[in-house]
């Protein structure tokens, strides 16, 4: 049960832009020596090149979506035209409540 939860959650999770192990994984928990419990710690010396080689998966038609929406998102009212924009303090002062000072 826990080994088809962590393949669907594997599947369920999109990374963008990156290379990961995630292809790697799913096809070691799929694995018929992983599902049958008979892997021992010279697993991945012997059978590792198998698991290591395919492609890249595709990302879900979702994930997608979302990074192509992702630039297009209006600006926020925070930077809006004609706003006015509140005054930053430097990192280098510290705000005491009554006045700011400068840390040397």
């Amino acid at each position: 049960m826990a080994r088809l939860r962590a393949i669907d959650a594997l599947r369920r999770f999109p990374v963008l832009g990156l290379r990961t192990n995630i292809p790697f994984l799913i096809r070691l928990l799929e694995h018929p020596q992983f599902v049958g419990a008979r892997i021992d710690t010279g697993f991945l010396d012997r059978d590792g090149g198998d698991l290591r080689t395919g492609g890249a998966t595709e990302p879900p038609a979702p994930a997608l979506a979302v990074a192509a929406m992702h630039g297009r998102r209006p600006r926020s009212r925070a930077n809006a035209p004609g706003r006015r924009q509140r005054r930053r303090i430097p990192s280098s002062h510290w705000r005491t409540g009554e006045a700011d000072v400068h840390a040397r």
